[in-house]
């Protein structure tokens, strides 16, 4: 079970548990991440989590082996960071 549930999350798949509630809708997020990165990558929506009791939205691109991740704040809107993970 808990291999099922890290599998699908590492592919960005809902696990039937549900999220936060939101103020920004899913494809809202996702057109504000790729204007951030500027690239036709693909996205998906890693997590939406409470830091310091604002909720983020982590939206990576869809790579194997490297990427990288867009946290958006969902009260405002804006692009707080932007880092990339793996041999890039």
């Amino acid at each position: 079970m808990i291999f099922r549930r890290l599998f699908a999350r590492l592919l960005g798949r809902h696990t039937g548990r549900p999220g936060p509630p939101c103020r920004l809708a899913r494809a809202e997020a996702l057109r504000i991440a790729g204007s951030a990165l500027g690239s036709s990558m693909p996205l998906y929506v890693r997590d939406v989590v409470e830091v310091g009791g604002q909720l983020e939205w982590h939206i990576g691109t869809a790579t194997v082996g490297s990427g990288t991740v867009v946290r958006i704040s969902d009260a405002t809107g804006e692009v707080i960071d932007r880092y990339t993970w793996g041999k890039r």
